[in-house]
């Protein structure tokens, strides 16, 4: 699978959103791994675990190509397909504005996330086969 989506493993905000795009992505197109992870570590992706850099990564294993903040969502919808894609309009707004508005919803990631909820309710042997370290 060439696409693999990396996200704080830490936040819940983060494994809800994950958990609903496995949901969204029928067709089993991105694989996952946390950032605190193996695969995240052999990648040099740590950076992109704190700070001003912080943000989910994807990754095309095939290509080596590597997207951050807003063109990893514009991606994301593309390789969903429709309907998500119509949410690629997005991207006619300049890469400053949609990356300083992932940047407003990622630094307040936790208070976004629904308190008291799980962040996945027992994932079945598909989603599971999807993740990795």
């Amino acid at each position: 699978m060439p696409w693999v989506l990396f996200f704080d493993g830490d936040c819940t905000f983060c494994q809800q959103s994950v958990c609903r795009l496995c949901r969204w992505d029928k067709k089993g197109r991105i694989h996952y791994a946390p950032l605190q992870g193996e695969l995240a570590a052999s990648h040099g992706l740590a950076s992109f675990l704190y700070g001003e850099d912080a943000s989910m990564v994807l990754l095309n294993e095939e290509s080596g190509e590597i997207l951050t903040q807003s063109e990893s969502l514009l991606s994301i919808f593309r390789i969903l397909g429709f309907p998500w894609r119509l949410l690629m309009i997005f991207g006619c707004l300049p890469r400053r504005v949609r990356n300083g508005l992932y940047r407003w919803v990622a630094g307040r990631r936790r208070a976004l996330s629904a308190p008291g909820q799980p962040a996945c309710l027992m994932p079945d042997q598909d989603l599971v086969a999807r993740f990795r370290k």
